[in-house]
């Protein structure tokens, strides 16, 4: 089996481009094919690809944020201490998916539980005497 992976391994490390050349790759199919079947100039696909990638900046700060954000919370003492205590009961890899499923479960609640009723229960305190949107929609 050992010999099986590594000749499967140097075959993907050997023929396998690099992510930036399948990049390049799928830029060139694309803005091809928007000048086949679209009909557009090339120029004009070139302004509208450009355009488009840098529309999807603001998503690409925001996923970055997310990744900083989430490796700041996860150095913080409290928080790494609880991540080791979990990853010391793992012993083999079917208690690692289990665990794995039911802590992201139980975080998933919380934040859930979290999102959405406190807002809502905050929102209560500062107006008691609000009705809600739906009570008002009912009551139409």
């Amino acid at each position: 089996m050992r010999a099986l992976v590594t000749f499967f391994t140097n075959l993907v490390h050997r023929y396998m481009p690099d992510a930036f050349v399948i990049a390049i790759a799928l830029t060139l199919l694309t803005i091809g094919l928007a000048v086949v079947a679209e009909g557009v100039s090339v120029a004009k696909a070139v302004t509208l690809w450009g355009d488009g990638f840098w529309s999807l900046l603001s998503f690409a700060m925001q996923m970055a944020i997310i990744l900083i954000s989430g490796y700041v919370l996860a150095k913080t003492p409290l928080v790494d201490r609880f991540l080791d205590a979990i990853t010391s009961k793992v012993t083999s890899p079917r208690k690692a998916i289990v665990i794995a499923t039911l802590a992201g479960a139980v975080f998933f609640k919380i934040v859930d539980t979290v999102s959405v009723f406190k807002p809502r229960l905050f929102l209560r305190r500062i107006f008691p005497d609000s009705v809600s949107l739906a009570q008002r929609a009912r009551n139409f």
